[in-house]
């Protein structure tokens, strides 16, 4: 990749494309994008290392992260996922045989 030297900030403010490639090299590659409100990348996957930088967007809607929430390592995100999913699936089924006794309870009357 030759050495890029324009002010990538700016490039990313003035770009009004979807995908624009700025500089490409044998290991790496430099992409803007402008996404509009709603709109994706779509199925655009990659596996490989990324550098994000976002000039102005909301990234995450509705917000999926308790507000200030610090994992210290991955393993600690993982165990936290795993501990708030399994939360969700209790009470979820603790409506549902809520719901169902409240249903037995007027059909036996």
């Amino acid at each position: 990749m030759e050495i890029f030297h324009d002010d990538v900030k700016k490039l990313a403010r003035q770009n009004t494309n979807f995908r624009k490639v700025v500089s490409t090299g044998p290991q790496s590659q430099l992409v803007l994008m402008s996404l509009l409100a709603g709109e994706d990348i779509g199925d655009d996957v990659h596996f490989a290392d990324h550098f994000i930088l976002v000039e102005r967007a909301v990234l995450y809607s509705p917000p999926h992260y308790v507000n200030r929430i610090v994992h210290a390592t991955k393993d600690d995100s993982i165990a936290a996922e795993a501990e708030a999913e399994a939360l969700q699936f209790r009470e979820a089924h603790r409506e549902d045989a809520k719901t169902r006794s409240r249903f037995f309870a007027t059909e036996r009357v």
